[in-house]
């Protein structure tokens, strides 16, 4: 059987997706190379409801959920540049590809 993955945006509606996705994908990465302080202290300033639902509403952020079977399977977040921060290659502004966490 094929697996099929689906994208979409995610909203602050489901905004705990991504927190508990990144959270757990970066634990599960990077957990058994750091102190559980240290772990903790990144966690608690990058996976918060409050960031993420800032993020989710600002207009250079887009988050999309990767789910499969109606089942979420990861998320990616793009960051595209302010508008009074551009950064321009020879064609077109770049754009950041931030986070892409699977789980």
């Amino acid at each position: 059987m094929k697996l099929t993955a689906t994208l979409r945006r995610a909203t602050t509606a489901n905004a705990n997706l991504p927190i508990n996705i990144g959270a757990q994908s970066f634990e599960e990465a990077f957990g058994a190379a750091n102190t559980p302080e240290n772990m903790a202290a990144f966690l608690t300033a990058n996976f918060t409801p409050e960031i993420t639902a800032k993020e989710l509403t600002e207009p250079y952020h887009e988050f999309y959920l990767v789910e499969t079977i109606n089942d979420p399977a990861g998320y990616l977040k793009l960051q595209f540049p302010a508008d009074d921060k551009r950064v321009f290659t020879k064609s077109a502004p770049k754009i950041l590809l931030w986070t892409m966490m699977c789980h």
